[in-house]
Parts: structure tokens; sequence; C-alpha cells
């Protein structure tokens, strides 16, 4: 136990010199400036990104159409993409002008079913409205 504590330390001696042996070969940074460039570009291009991103979708949830209306509905239910989708058609078939009506009508759903053929229409209107309104 003591002899592997010994060598592990003098492992970790000879790293440390080594290490300094090559920050004093190449510790410029006019010898490295391409190396830090690389880096602050890299660093740059993930700030853009992730700013973008982040006021991207808070600009999206901001704006006032029928379409993001529809798109918050989706996202405050959780509904998955084969969901949406499904409710999308089903707005389609109806031909609603706001498709977010879908969300408070059940009979948006059960018709179609009924044209569609059913396809998880029922499945959907039982999560959404909880109870089978089939009648």
């Amino acid at each position: 136990m003591l002899a592997d504590t010994i060598i592990a330390a003098a492992d970790l001696a000879e790293a440390a010199r080594a290490m300094d042996r090559y920050s004093q070969r190449s510790g410029s940074i006019l010898e490295n400036w391409p190396i830090f460039a690389v880096m602050g570009a890299i660093a740059l291009l993930w700030a853009g990104l992730y700013y973008w991103d982040k006021h991207r979708k808070a600009i999206v949830l901001e704006s006032k159409t029928p379409q993001s209306l529809f798109d918050e509905l989706c996202r405050v239910h959780k509904l998955s993409r084969a969901d949406i989708a499904l409710l999308s058609k089903a707005a389609v078939l109806e031909q609603l002008k706001h498709p977010a009506t879908a969300f408070v009508d059940p009979g948006v759903l059960r018709r179609a079913e009924i044209c569609d053929g059913g396809n998880g229409y029922r499945q959907l209107r039982l999560r959404l409205f909880g109870v089978d309104s089939a009648a």
C-alpha cells in the first residue's frame, strides 16, 4: 500500500516536470496564437448559438398568431410529435381558421376519427378531454 502511494507520487511528480518542460519550450502566446484564436472562435460560436436559441424560443412564444397559440397549447399539454401531427391533420380536415380550436372542441377529433378511419384520434381525445365523448 505504501509502495503504491510512493510510486503514484513519483509518477505524478514526473508528469508535473514533463508539463513544466513543455510549457517552457512553447510558452509564448505569439507562438500559439492560432490555437487561442480557434478556441476563442469556438467559444464565441457556442455563446452565439446559445443566445440565439434561448431568445428564438422566447420570440416564438411571444408572437400572437393562431399557430403560436396552437404550438403553446401543444407544449403545455406535452403532446408528442405524433399527437401534434394528428391534431394538425384534424384541424386541416375541419378547415379550422384557428387550429387551437381543436383543444376546446372534442367534436373536431371525433369527426376526424370518422373521416380518417381512427388512427389514434380516440386516444388523443381521451388524453385531452379525459372522457370518451363519442356519444
